[in-house]
């Protein structure tokens, strides 16, 4: 994949500014750059997580998604994927539960969805300021939209949005490195100049209950970055929250999200689609460093429950509406050899 001239720009200055930014993990120091040409969107690094989330968000002829495209397409002609839900079944509302680091960009999917008569432009201009908020709220009710969009940044689950909540999830591990290396989201000021001032940074990073639990607070109503430590009864109810929402996905399944999204509700996508607006850039050695130093240690518990509820269900949704078209179609549609040598299809 080609880099255009404005990008070259961007990883010059991100490796400018992040060279000297002192994020390291153990005692390597860590450049966090931009990776985009590197990386191939069939890649993985952990837990069967793959990259699919970091593709560049330009409107590009993608010879790969263009394929899962026309895939999608024949999977739909066999008639054995059930009908699509409709939007305005959801009691005139939908709500898109924003966990930080989940993937702000899916936002662009709902939004596309539930809002057919927003002007393009006005929409490109929102989403990539991830601004609708004062009279920009107005975009997401009726005169442009079919049901009305709830979003209100990072704010925590309400119990009476549960049943049309829509959101994305991660491993503790991807989630967390995420949040490592997007300027050590969720800590103070004075938490992030103890975090690098120390030896050991990614460590010292998670010994913070801030940064912890992140998904399980939000499923119960509490601010992602509070310190707050769940208990079991929290874990409950945030099993119960997930298995009553409308749609959940897989940030680090990019490509698999969108397509069951598009089977669920009925909205056919552009390779654009598959673009990440908010992208947090890495370097692939200090990531892959980040995946070992962490992944062998059970530092959140609660969140590695509430994704392992996540993935379980995503993959019997896939099941539900792609096994029996891809049972006839066999590996020889791309889609379906895609999602089967990811371990959604058997």
């Amino acid at each position: 994949m080609a880099v255009a001239a404005e990008d070259v720009f961007l990883i010059a200055v991100s490796l400018l500014v992040h060279l000297t930014s002192g994020i390291r993990i153990s005692n390597i120091p860590i450049s966090d750059t931009v990776n985009r040409a590197l990386f191939k969107s069939a890649s993985g690094f952990v837990d069967g997580s793959g990259i699919d989330a970091f593709r560049p968000s330009v409107d590009v002829e993608d010879k790969e998604i263009l394929e899962f495209l026309k895939a999608f397409q024949e999977l739909k002609k066999t008639g054995l994927m059930p009908k699509p839900v409709l939007f305005d079944d959801f009691d005139k509302a939908v709500r898109f539960l924003h966990i930080p680091k989940t993937g702000t960009s899916f936002f662009n999917t709902v939004v596309k969805r539930a809002c057919p008569r927003l002007p393009k432009e006005m929409m490109r201009q929102c989403l990539a300021d991830f601004n609708f908020f004062g009279e920009n709220v107005t975009y997401l009710g009726s005169a442009y939209c079919d049901v009305n969009v709830i979003v209100n940044g990072h704010t925590p689950m309400e119990t009476y949005n549960v049943n049309r909540a829509f959101g994305l999830f991660r491993s503790s591990v991807n989630l967390t490195i995420s949040m490592f290396f997007f300027q050590l989201h969720g800590l103070t000021k004075l938490q992030k100049d103890k975090v690098t001032k120390s030896h050991a940074q990614l460590n010292s990073f998670v010994n913070f209950s801030e940064v912890l639990s992140t998904q399980t607070k939000m499923l119960i109503g509490k601010g992602a970055h509070l310190r707050f430590t769940p208990d079991e009864e929290d874990l409950q109810l945030a099993i119960d929250r997930i298995k009553h929402m409308k749609f959940v996905g897989l940030t680090d399944q990019w490509i698999i999200t969108n397509m069951l999204f598009s089977a669920m509700f009925g909205r056919d996508l552009t390779p654009v689609d598959f673009g990440n607006v908010r992208n947090t850039k890495y370097n692939e050695e200090a990531y892959v460093a980040a995946v070992q130093q962490l992944g062998l240690q059970k530092f959140d518990p609660y969140d590695e429950k509430v994704f392992a509820v996540v993935n379980d269900l995503f993959t019997k949704r896939i099941q539900t509406w792609f096994g029996p078209a891809c049972a006839k179609e066999d590996k020889r549609n791309s889609l379906c050899y895609f999602m089967h040598q990811r371990g959604f299809l058997s």
